[in-house]
């Protein structure tokens, strides 16, 4: 999926999640019987997921993985960062290689560089830029 446009879009996965998309971004989408990923190859998307226990919902972001634990939240992906902000529920960031880095809460950010993830930091998700 992508926006090449600057305007938001919305599409509908297989599942019923909503995958809002920013202007100028793409994202690439795997759905099989035990899992569903998303990989944010550029720009920005807020998910909106639809809970099945059974079916992690994942976003991939380079060596960072962003596990839903029931909830609304957007990835943001810059060039030298990456920004998770939720809305509503809870996720879990973690890195390749690493053990989580953060858990979100609502109204919580977190910021992705080099160094990992710093919680508590950034914009919530909804707020204007």
């Amino acid at each position: 999926m992508q926006q090449p446009s600057r305007r938001l879009a919305n599409f509908a996965a297989p599942d019923g999640t909503v995958i809002t998309l920013g202007g100028r971004s793409r994202v690439a989408v795997r759905f099989s019987d035990d899992r569903r990923e998303v990989t944010l190859l550029s720009g920005e998307a807020f998910f909106a997921v639809a809970h099945n226990p059974r079916q992690p919902f994942l976003v991939a972001v380079e060596r960072n993985r962003i596990r839903d634990i029931g909830t609304k939240f957007e990835v943001s992906r810059g060039d030298a960062e990456i920004r998770v902000g939720v809305l509503e529920g809870r996720v879990e960031v973690t890195q390749q290689s690493a053990s989580p880095a953060a858990g979100g809460r609502r109204g919580a950010g977190c910021r992705v560089d080099a160094a990992g993830c710093t919680a508590g930091v950034g914009r919530r998700a909804g707020d204007s830029r």
